[in-house]
């Protein structure tokens, strides 16, 4: 499967369930959904590359117990959560 191809499945995820959600997480529940064979560390690269290209947010999880979505700055500094954003949304669509 080319990356691209599995790309599309972690944002068709994340579009489908609109969660905010862990990087594991992630990962695990497209192993349980989609079946996929792909590794974790390759869903952790996705996201990131989603967060840069405007795809995906990285989210306070300690926020979201507050109902607030707060975005968190880049890099791996802070726990994060990811949800898709209306341009990943978007791109689903093209």
């Amino acid at each position: 499967m080319a990356k691209e191809d599995r790309q599309q499945q972690v944002l068709q995820f994340l579009a489908e369930y609109d969660l905010a959600l862990p990087p594991r997480a992630i990962y695990r529940n497209l192993r349980l959904h989609y079946n996929i064979t792909f590794g974790y560390s390759s869903v952790d690269n996705y996201l990131d590359e989603f967060v840069e290209e405007g795809l995906c947010d990285r989210v306070d999880p300690e926020k979201l117990e507050e109902r607030e979505l707060v975005s968190l700055p880049s890099g791996r500094t802070h726990r994060a959560y990811y949800i898709i954003t209306e341009k990943g949304r978007d791109k689903l669509s093209d």
